[in-house]
């Protein structure tokens, strides 16, 4: 069973990265919340979803939809927060929303990112 749903969150994610690549983002992150409820403990899971999450936000913030752009930071920082996400995704999403949230002229808000950034070790 465990096996099983691994290889479906996995299959979720290989979908997911699929469709960002035809810019069919909202599906992708679809496919990205099902892998997480197939495999919510899945380091490699949570991993691709916070790329994803990542990639569309950097999307949004080409297209002006910084309020979309923001949400899906959110939601990376919160999953990010359950663990198992490498450095190097960490802190791509740290600049990247501290990068969002000078650009809103939100300075203070972006300086705590800069400091969790600065604290994780590479």
């Amino acid at each position: 069973q465990g096996i099983m749903n691994w290889n479906k969150a996995l299959a979720l994610c290989d979908q997911a990265n699929a469709l960002i690549k035809q810019g069919q983002f909202d599906q992708g992150l679809q496919a990205c919340r099902e892998a997480l409820k197939a495999a919510p403990d899945s380091a490699q899971v949570k991993e691709n979803v916070v790329v994803y999450l990542n990639n569309y936000a950097a999307n949004c913030v080409q297209k002006q939809d910084l309020k979309q752009a923001e949400d899906l930071m959110k939601e990376a920082l919160v999953l990010q927060a359950k663990g198992g996400i490498t450095p190097q995704s960490q802190k791509t999403t740290l600049r990247n929303y501290s990068a969002l949230l000078k650009f809103l002229g939100r300075n203070d808000e972006a300086k705590q990112f800069e400091e969790k950034l600065n604290s994780i070790g590479i």
